[in-house]
């Protein structure tokens, strides 16, 4: 039972994470309400018909996909985007040179909408889910009281049962299944002054250290759990930070676990000891320092290891909103690190200060770039600009996604896959940056 119907809540959604099943067919999404929806994306990038980039001129920005509310990318003028779901659409049409001119003309909008839904939530309650991910068989849900564990096999085999083999949706709407959660973890509860206590415990961030099978969970108890995956217990807790902490990266390779706070500051752990006593220390951190003339301060608010083990991002933004003519004011910014040198060596400011809210160094490879020198890096702001930087001291290539807010980017299977503050999921590729398909939740 719903306390508010989906069919009100979807007008009002926001897609905090992704995830991506075992086998890289199914695809989940979870939202403010503690919902989880379900696409069978196989099947969708089986049938859809590719879109094609459009580059403007003047802006070096795309167009692509649904652009603005009701658009369709498509690269002719002929009537074969005929089907049921017919919408006032925007169609795009420019060659690879010209600026894409918009026409009002009638195009369909991919069916693309969700197969299933399901509750993470045992009660009633209408709270977010702010992360998934997963570790071997499970599927691990960060929410907003506590740590939920789902087994991958479970809920594909549930998906099956409840649909056809391509799962398809109930006739008009989203079908509604339930799904079994194999175990519930409560994060112990802050302890104040006086033996008071605080209410529930958030997980804001996971990450998964395979060959330990455990997750490291950054929560609102500004402390970092480590939990035992086959054990279903927590191992052991770091004292982290002084304030939340908003995001967890890992290199399992290089065995270094990074987390960054609302305190303001990135920190970088040694995982390569078993001694909670040694792992508790940090081996660096780094805090950018905010004009004291400002009365403001930093916060870290994403973070990122690149995949050399010796590259971290962060980041941060101020708590408070000054005029951008503003000499003193404090300039949102990302930061990347090096740790063998232990100094910042790149500064990247939006120019119009926008928060990055979520960053990633791309897992592809580019042509201009060897491994090591590979510093192209996805980053999701408080707007609908998705931005890859590829070089330092180079302009990003930026693209306009439906979302009002990128809350996520999640890389899988050469796709860059962007969710945020909308009803639509935009799929993007990794390696080229073109669109891939778009996801309508309705």
């Amino acid at each position: 039972h719903y306390k508010v119907p989906v069919a009100m809540r979807t007008n009002f959604i926001t897609f905090f994470d992704t995830e991506t099943s075992p086998d890289n067919e199914w695809l989940l999404a979870a939202t403010n309400y503690g919902d989880i929806f379900a696409w069978n994306l196989k099947n969708i990038l089986a049938v859809e018909k590719p879109t094609v980039r459009h580059w403007t001129s003047s802006t070096n920005t795309a167009v692509f996909g649904c652009y603005g509310d009701n658009a369709y990318d498509d690269d002719d003028d002929d009537d074969e985007d005929e089907d049921d779901d017919i919408d006032s659409c925007v169609h795009v049409e420019a060659s690879t040179n010209e600026v894409a001119v918009a026409s009002n003309q009638q195009h369909s909008l991919p069916s693309n909408k969700p197969s299933f839904v399901f509750r993470a939530y045992s009660t009633n309650h209408l709270e977010p889910i702010y992360r998934m991910t997963t570790l071997d068989s499970l599927l691990l849900v960060g929410a907003f009281d506590a740590l939920y564990i789902y087994d991958w096999h479970t809920i594909l085999r549930r998906l099956q049962e409840c649909g056809s083999a391509n799962g398809a949706a109930t006739h008009g709407g989203t079908q509604f299944i339930n799904i079994k959660v194999r175990h519930k973890y409560i994060a112990p509860q802050m302890e104040y002054e006086y033996g008071a206590k605080s209410g529930y415990v958030e997980i804001n961030c996971i990450v998964g250290h395979p060959q330990r099978h455990c997750v490291y969970l950054g929560t609102g108890n500004c402390d970092i759990f480590e939990f035992d995956a086959q054990q279903l217990q927590m191992v052991q807790s770091m004292k982290a930070h002084t304030d939340y902490v908003l995001d967890l990266a890992i290199n399992v390779d290089a065995n270094v676990l990074l987390s960054s706070s609302n305190d303001g500051t990135l920190k970088v752990w040694n995982l390569k000891t078993a001694s909670a006593n040694e792992q508790n220390q940090s081996i660096v951190s780094f805090r950018q320092e905010a004009n004291a003339s400002c009365y403001s301060s930093y916060y870290a608010n994403c973070c990122d290891i690149h995949e050399n083990g010796r590259l971290i991002a962060g980041g941060f933004a101020t708590d408070t909103l000054l005029p951008k003519s503003s000499a003193t004011s404090n300039k949102n910014r990302i930061c990347v690190y090096e740790l063998n040198m232990n100094t910042c060596i790149e500064k990247i400011e939006h120019e119009q200060n926008f928060v990055a809210q979520t960053l990633k160094f791309s897992s592809a490879r580019f042509n201009t770039m060897t491994p090591d020198s590979n510093l192209a890096m996805f980053v999701g702001y408080n707007s609908s600009e998705l931005h890859l930087y590829q070089k330092q001291s180079q302009p990003a290539t930026r693209i306009n996604t439906h979302s009002k807010s990128i809350w996520s980017v999640k890389q899988s299977n050469r796709m860059a896959i962007v969710c945020g503050v909308s009803n639509y999921i935009d799929v993007v590729s990794d390696t080229t940056f073109n669109s891939i398909t778009t996801l309508l939740c309705t």
